[in-house]
């Protein structure tokens, strides 16, 4: 069976409700991206969508250029501006000491990956396309 990874998005609300400990908010900002993530992944891949493995730059950048690069549809351009930004924000969740107004940085990131989710919802079937890559050398 399938994961459904809005179930990310859900548990992301929960922690970021439950008793306001730190590290239920870092883990809220951190699902919340998951869940935006790996339902554009999932988009891409239905759409013939694979990373090559000579490209430089992560899995999470090589998605985001995906829905920037050459696809000039108004959503996937939305999605390449959230989608990093999201990313930010779960690197510094997971990964630094410090966070200021972190309250704010989870309200943010759930309000974006709900806008991933309904924009994702809203995108024509056959994006974002996978473009060519041409090389020069």
């Amino acid at each position: 069976m399938q994961f459904d990874w809005n179930q990310y998005l859900t548990l992301a609300n929960k922690l970021a409700l439950s008793s306001g400990d730190e590290a239920s908010l870092r883990s809220a900002i951190s699902r919340a991206y998951y869940c935006a993530f790996n339902l554009a992944l999932a988009k891409a891949k239905i759409n013939g969508y694979r990373p090559k493995s000579d490209e430089t730059g992560g899995t999470h950048e090589l998605l985001w250029q995906l829905y920037g690069r050459n696809n000039t549809d108004g959503i996937c351009k939305q999605l390449a501006l959230l989608g990093p930004r999201m990313k930010f924000r779960r690197v510094r969740a997971d990964y630094h000491d410090e966070i200021r107004r972190l309250r704010d940085e989870v309200t943010d990131a759930l309000l974006d990956a709900q806008k991933c989710v309904t924009l994702l919802a809203e995108l024509p079937q056959d994006l974002p396309a996978d473009v060519p890559r041409t090389y020069f050398f």
